[in-house]
């Protein structure tokens, strides 16, 4: 949306509410805290820019090859690296807006995985762009550990820059500890690259447990597993129950997860699953204790203290589709074809949206509250009327 200034009165067809223009108002001295940030230098800014999952505090950040810039991005805004990646450093969007055509949806969809396909080149040997790391305390035991993704193949030297690049730039600096998160990466540890960085390591961290319940829940879907060599087939169908034998850097939406290799609550899948509120857990020797249950029907049901994974019944189906179709219903409210005069965001509010719009009414509403975090460019709502005698004509 751009900022506006005079608006022309003189439009066909139209009574225009004319207010003093919005961009003669005041704005707030303080917006609030930015996406991202170049440094946490206090408990207070880690805080800002942290989300708490379990028993783990973490905030993300990544680091521009070339620039040597860092970014500490608002880690509840946004679940993964990719996703700020492509929000705000490359403005990438994924939309499934009904206002496009299929054309253009088709196009958007190209654009993003195109991107995608280059941005996942940064977990390679090889880096074109960014170094992608985390920092968490782990609030059970107390300490703060950098990690990065496990199957992230980065060299002794990326570790290091990354570490000395978040000690400059982090309130606690060495009191950090870099935590390898695959064996790999373990294998880092002996190179003198890292001589003095101090370092922990999961065993230290984790229980060496064969079962571990990241998003407890209930689903029925198709299974699939999916075999060592065939984790770059990211796509699955919203269907299915997918069981990775392999890690992965993300993954489309699926009904239900179950991981065989080491995670945790933080990695790339485990975040997905419970921002979609899917059962996710971990399961040692799936694939071969479940194999024959590979394409069926199953109910999948994550609790606590263990899973449950059988054949579905007739029953069981008919449950699940019972509660999906509950969920999926939804009581849009009559449009209001009354509403005529074009009006300033300000002046929008919620029970307008019948009128404006939905999108129109969530920015009228947080302009007229004036939220510190946020700043609604100077706009106004056309009302919905205008749309639909235009489809009458």
């Amino acid at each position: 949306m751009r900022h506006l200034g005079r608006v022309d009165t003189r439009v066909a067809g139209l009574r225009v509410a004319t207010p003093p223009s919005p961009s003669k108002a005041p704005l707030p001295k303080d917006r609030g805290p930015a996406p991202f940030t170049a440094a946490l230098r206090s408990a207070a800014e880690f805080d800002t820019y942290s989300q708490t999952i379990a028993t783990e505090r973490y905030s993300k950040f990544l680091i521009e090859i070339h620039t040597d810039r860092i970014y500490y991005f608002d880690a509840n805004a946004f679940a993964v690296h990719a996703d700020f990646v492509l929000a705000e450093l490359t403005k990438t969007w994924r939309t499934t807006s009904r206002l496009l055509s299929p054309l253009a949806k088709l196009y958007n969809r190209w654009q993003v995985r195109a991107r995608l396909k280059t941005y996942d080149q940064n977990y390679d040997v090889e880096k074109p762009e960014f170094l992608l790391g985390t920092v968490v305390h782990h609030m059970a035991q107390d300490v703060y550990t950098l990690a990065l993704w496990e199957g992230d193949l980065a060299s002794a030297a990326d570790v290091r820059r990354v570490y000395d690049k978040m000690k400059a730039t982090f309130y606690l600096a060495g009191g950090v500890k870099f935590r390898p998160t695959s064996t790999r990466q373990e294998d880092l540890l002996q190179s003198a690259e890292l001589a003095g960085v101090p370092t922990i390591s999961n065993d230290r961290l984790y229980r060496d447990a064969p079962y571990h319940a990241f998003s407890e829940g209930r689903a029925v879907g198709r299974l699939r597993i999916v075999r060592a060599g065939n984790a770059a087939e990211l796509h699955f169908g919203t269907d299915e129950i997918a069981v990775l034998t392999e890690i992965v850097p993300d993954i489309t939406p699926v009904r239900g997860l179950i991981t065989e290799h080491f995670c945790t609550p933080l990695a790339h899948v485990a975040l997905r699953a419970r921002a979609w509120g899917i059962p996710h857990v971990g399961l040692k020797a799936c694939s071969a204790t479940y194999g024959e249950l590979d394409g069926k029907t199953v109910l999948f049901d994550a609790r606590r203290r263990g899973a449950i994974l059988r054949l579905a019944t007739p029953e069981d189906i008919e449950a699940d589709e019972k509660r999906r179709a509950g969920k999926s219903v939804i009581e849009l409210p009559a449009v209001d074809l009354g509403a005529r005069a074009l009006k300033w965001l300000p002046d929008i509010r919620v029970g307008d949206a019948c009128g404006y719009g939905a999108k129109s009414a969530n920015l009228g509403e947080i302009a007229h509250a004036d939220v510190e975090a946020f700043e609604v460019p100077s706009g106004f709502g056309i009302p919905v009327v205008y749309y639909a005698e235009h489809l009458d004509r």
